[in-house]
């Protein structure tokens, strides 16, 4: 999605300069299959995780890790959920020592 009004009118954000640099254009339908592609393996790790697969902690820290270049939101998005990837662990941690 790009902004219709403002500064950034019709623009994409940072991160276009990431895939651009890789040789992917970001509108192209190669970017919008990338996403789509990216938003399923997302949805079925929080389903994982939210059924205490054994498998889940690891994806979502590496799903989230992977997040990091999508500036601006993508970065914050990923931070918050390694903190609260690292916070459930060492909850987890925890309740395993008590």
């Amino acid at each position: 999605m790009t902004p219709s009004r403002g500064t950034y009118a019709g623009q994409l954000g940072p991160w276009h300069y990431v895939v651009s640099a890789v040789g992917i254009p970001p509108r192209s339908a190669a970017m919008k299959l990338i996403f789509v592609a990216y938003g399923i393996a997302w949805i079925s790790i929080a389903f994982g995780l939210a059924s205490r697969s054994e498998w889940a902690w690891r994806a979502m820290l590496i799903a989230a890790i992977a997040t990091l270049w999508y500036l601006p939101v993508g970065t914050i998005f990923g931070v918050l959920q390694l903190v609260g990837l690292l916070w459930i662990r060492r909850t987890a941690l925890t309740n395993v020592r008590s």
